[in-house]
């Protein structure tokens, strides 16, 4: 990951780390597989898991963040997205993130 993180949007916590000026690999959060995709957004970002499942990083304030199941400090949140069957890709943009899944919805 790289560029900014003001919102935690490169998966560190903003409080830390407000930009990343150059190329860093980062740590997979806590119990995800592999990763298989990744999603950069205005503010937020996202990422496939080889099971299938969607994490995403970020600010959560402008509904980028669908349905999540935990929620960090102000606006930064790490969370996995449920109720999503075998996510295929997942893409963010402004103020919105979208996914499909591998049967195509």
């Amino acid at each position: 990951a790289w560029g900014s993180n003001t919102t935690g949007q490169c998966g560190l916590d903003a409080r830390e780390v407000r930009t990343l000026t150059c190329p860093r690999e980062l740590d997979r959060p806590e119990n995800c597989p592999a990763i298989i995709g990744v999603a950069a957004g205005f503010a937020h970002s996202g990422l496939v898991d080889a099971a299938g499942g969607i994490w995403m990083f970020g600010d959560q304030t402008q509904c980028g963040l669908p349905r999540i199941s935990a929620a960090g400090g102000g606006q930064t949140v790490e969370a996995f997205v449920w109720g999503f069957a075998r996510v295929a890709a997942v893409e963010t943009g402004v103020r919105v993130s979208c996914a499909s899944t591998e049967d195509g919805l």
